[in-house]
């Protein structure tokens, strides 16, 4: 089986068009997707404490980590789609559903769908 899974995290979000086979080595250029700002910073914040408490339930330690980071960044304006992608990698197991989280560019529908899966995803232990 030739698929891979890959998730890079970095400065921008990218989309890549095409993958060229048949060199010695994998190159492409991604196309940067535009980021958009939640549009209510509040509910965005709501769905994130959602996300954080769900992801509690399932990964303690991991979740510790990263609630104590994110919480560190609660005065300035937090990086709500680096969140949704490392508990998206890190928690849901549909690949449809990751797939939707990667290809929404619309910064507080991340949230929200992330949120829903968690909602299933996470049972309590």
């Amino acid at each position: 089986d030739d698929d891979a899974l890959l998730l890079l995290q970095g400065l921008y979000r990218a989309h890549f068009d095409e993958i060229p086979i048949g060199l010695p080595y994998h190159a492409a250029a991604p196309r940067l997707l535009r980021q958009t700002k939640p549009a209510d910073r509040h509910f965005a914040r709501a769905l994130a404490d959602e996300i954080l408490q769900l992801a509690n339930r399932s990964l303690p330690r991991f979740c510790q980590y990263s609630l104590q980071d994110f919480s560190n960044t609660a005065d300035r304006q937090p990086n709500y789609n680096n969140l949704v992608d490392i508990f998206a990698g890190h928690l849901i197991y549909s690949p449809s559903q990751q797939q939707q989280l990667l290809e929404c560019t619309d910064t507080q529908q991340r949230l929200a769908l992330l949120a829903k899966a968690l909602r299933t995803e996470c049972v309590p232990s």
